[in-house]
């Protein structure tokens, strides 16, 4: 097999044939019920994939492609460039969260030392990780908010042509309802629950933000709460 190329097969993900071919593992493609579930950072997803994976034996972390792809986490964008027309016989999922939450999660993610097996697993960026995980446990909450480029939600469910055309938009709220009856839909009955882990355990689920920290919330994410709340639920 020295010397083979492969591109993107959904009948034959060419599992023999990766050693000249990126990897893409920041989502869930089931290509027999022909459905994709995104990869947003802090909505939640590391438990919904889990939970598929154990529950579902065609779906797969992973896709293939010939194509030069550097990401943590997918964009839609990327689904039109690597599966082009075959992305519209797919059904895509994906969560969206409030905007705060989320910074509060990706902030105490670090400062608790991130995922131990995220260093491990991608070496290229664990430099990168490691400084995020120091940062964070240095600066308090309303500065490291105010420095850390978090990208904002639309940036990974919108299309080429800016819009949004996921087929099921979920409310990070109501994850434990909506998911199983949307995969139902779908053709698949899962019996079991959707585990609970990294959870953020942490003062700011439960306190108000002082007012520097609103102050500075609103500032970088009063744009994207506006977004979030003229998204259309679908579901």
């Amino acid at each position: 097999m020295e010397g083979t190329r492969g591109k993107y097969n959904e009948t034959n993900k060419l599992e023999n044939q990766i050693f000249s071919i990126k990897l893409i593992k920041t989502m869930i493609i089931n290509s027999t019920l022909k459905y994709i579930f995104m990869d947003v950072p802090k909505t939640g997803t590391t438990s919904i994939q889990k939970w598929l994976i154990e529950n579902d034996e065609n779906a797969k972390k992973r896709i293939y492609t010939d194509r030069n792809i550097d990401c943590t986490h997918i964009r839609y964008k990327t689904l039109e460039e690597v599966l082009g027309e075959d992305l519209l016989k797919y059904k895509v999922i994906a969560v969206v969260r409030h905007p705060y939450e989320r910074v509060v999660s990706a902030y105490y993610f670090y400062k608790k030392g991130g995922k131990k097996k995220l260093i491990k697993n991608y070496t290229k960026t664990s430099l990168g990780v490691t400084i995020k995980i120091i940062v964070a446990k240095v600066l308090p909450f309303w500065l490291w908010a105010l420095v850390y480029p978090l990208k904002k939600t639309k940036y990974f469910i919108n299309s080429k042509n800016d819009t949004m055309v996921v087929n099921y938009l979920i409310d990070y709220s109501n994850l434990n309802e909506t998911i199983p009856k949307i995969m139902e839909e779908i053709g698949l009955n899962i019996s079991t629950s959707i585990p609970v882990i990294n959870v953020t355990n942490n003062k700011k689920r439960n306190l108000n933000y002082t007012k520097i920290e609103e102050f500075i919330l609103k500032l970088k994410y009063g744009k994207e709460l506006r977004q979030k709340d003229s998204f259309t639920l679908i579901y």
